[in-house]
């Protein structure tokens, strides 16, 4: 039922965009009733960036390479990846432009960037674990720092997601965080 219901949803959001987005329609898909949506997720905020963490929890897979370099260049390959795919970059588009004054849009906007930060964080972790960041490190913070200059680059400059992005945003990273 559950991935029934976000495979539904992430389609609609990525025909119709949030706005067209439909409770009822994603149920009618999903072959649940309304109510079942409702009761796992409370409003339609919470189904698409629930939708939206799935979609990015499979394509990107968590990395363990076993150095931070390692992970952290895998980890924003797959990112850069993912978000090279246009209708991706239209969910993140989307994403964005819930950034307004409803603050229902805002919610959705920030439980995604949340979860997805949140996992991926786990990279951080383990390499302050592996004694390549120091302990007070933010893990948080780390992948804020290593995504920024990827979504910069799609949502506001236009330049490319290439190799030389990649390279340069593990490497500063690592500098600005390892001991």
């Amino acid at each position: 039922m559950r991935a029934a219901v976000l495979d539904a949803a992430l389609a609609a959001l990525l025909e119709h965009g949030y706005d067209g987005m439909n409770v009822a329609d994603i149920a009618r898909t999903a072959g649940v009733a309304e109510t079942t949506v409702y009761r796992r997720w409370a409003t339609k905020a919470d189904l698409a960036a629930a939708a939206i963490g799935e979609l990015a929890v499979v394509e990107n897979p968590l990395p363990d390479t076993g150095s931070l370099r390692g992970d952290l260049r895998a980890l924003l390959a797959q990112i850069m990846a993912l978000l090279r795919r246009p209708e991706v970059e239209r969910l993140a588009r989307a994403a964005v432009a819930l950034a307004g004054d409803d603050p229902r849009r805002s919610e959705a906007r920030t439980a995604f960037y949340r979860a997805r930060t949140a996992g991926s964080a786990t990279v951080a972790v383990r390499a302050i674990e592996r004694g390549e960041l120091p302990a007070g490190a933010d893990a948080e913070a780390v992948i804020e720092y290593l995504v920024a200059p990827a979504y910069l680059r799609l949502l506001l400059t236009g330049g490319p997601l290439d190799e030389v992005l990649l390279d340069d945003s593990v490497d500063r990273t690592i500098a600005a965080f390892a001991r």
